[in-house]
């Protein structure tokens, strides 16, 4: 009898014995971030929506200026 190395049998050995290593687990091997990271990474995104709020209110400023001085030409 000839043995498939690619069989059912060889294939479920090798998925238990890659489930049984935990040093390969995505918990052990993902980084968690301590708390302080955690603080700095709110205060960026807190930051860059301050950014973008501001960005808005001014280019919605630019375009409300743009639209008085068009009228103003008309009028």
């Amino acid at each position: 009898m000839r043995k498939c190395l690619n069989s059912a049998h060889k294939f479920a050995t090798r998925f238990l014995k890659n489930l049984k290593d935990q040093s390969c687990h995505i918990e052990k091997v993902v980084k968690r971030p301590n708390t302080q990271e955690i603080l700095n990474n709110r205060l960026r995104i807190k930051a860059l929506i301050d950014i973008v709020r501001h960005l808005k209110h001014v280019l919605l400023e630019g375009m409300i200026n743009i639209q008085n001085k068009k009228i103003k030409e008309i009028s």
